[in-house]
């Protein structure tokens, strides 16, 4: 009932966590300190916000873009 999580997912969620926890963390300390709570907190809000609303619907049948992966010519990876 869910969009699928694909390889694209994986590698975004990794470049951002790299970006936020190395690069960030290393050149720019101060700026880290004030924005990555921020950042974390907008995360558990977006998680939360969507776990509401899947469990809200979770009898409703929802036609996700993502449903049909053999009908989608974009996926490279299944």
């Amino acid at each position: 009932m869910m969009p699928p999580a694909t390889v694209v997912n994986y590698i975004t969620w990794i470049i951002v966590e790299f970006l936020s926890s190395f690069v960030v963390y290393r050149h720019r300390p101060d700026w880290w300190q004030r924005h990555n709570y921020v950042l974390s907190g907008s995360l558990d809000v977006g998680l939360a916000f969507m776990a509401v609303i899947y469990l809200g619907l979770e009898n409703i049948t929802v036609d996700w873009w993502g449903n049909d992966l053999d009908g989608c010519p974009y996926v490279l990876f299944q």
